[in-house]
């Protein structure tokens, strides 16, 4: 991490190094792939994102995840087209829930509109998560909109999305 955000290009050598051993667990050399784009696009989304779409499939996922969990941030709306084109898996919800928070706290009807547009299990962590971080900012506003929509069209957890982050 410290090494991705000093110096990406040394990071990236570093995990596609053939000697590091650390990258011989698939599931490390994931998470791993995620931390240097999670740091690289705090510098430079597009070099990251660039760099993420190109390495293998066993670091796929993860580098595009940090990059889409750190773009989160800055540029939401532009986050969730691209989370748009990941594979379904856990990985892409869990991204999709960073997503949804992180633009509820500047636009929080934009995302709930957003993820009420997902589908499954992306749809529930969306709204869940977009709640979530309305209601941490302004619990009113946000227990005020759940009153007005329906249960069906926001999900079961809604409610409790609001509760546990006013409470």
């Amino acid at each position: 991490s410290a090494l991705a955000a000093m110096d990406p290009q040394r990071a990236v050598e570093w995990l596609e190094n053939s000697e590091n051993k650390m990258t011989h667990l698939p599931w490390m050399n994931d998470i791993l792939a995620g931390t240097v784009t999670k740091e690289w696009a705090r510098r430079d989304p597009d070099a990251a994102l660039a760099w993420a779409s190109t390495v293998p499939k066993s670091q796929r996922m993860g580098a595009l995840t940090g990059v889409l969990g750190t773009l989160a941030a800055s540029d939401p709306a532009r986050a969730s087209d691209l989370a748009s084109d990941l594979e379904p898996s856990a990985a892409r919800t869990d991204v999709i829930g960073q997503i949804a928070e992180a633009w509820a706290k500047r636009s929080p009807q934009d995302a709930i509109g957003w993820a009420i547009s997902l589908q499954g299990a992306d749809r529930d962590r969306g709204v869940g998560e977009a709640l979530n971080g309305w209601a941490f900012s302004a619990p009113v506003e946000a227990a005020s909109y759940v009153d007005e929509i329906s249960v069906e069209q926001l999900g079961g957890r809604a409610i409790a999305s609001v509760a546990e982050s006013w409470a």
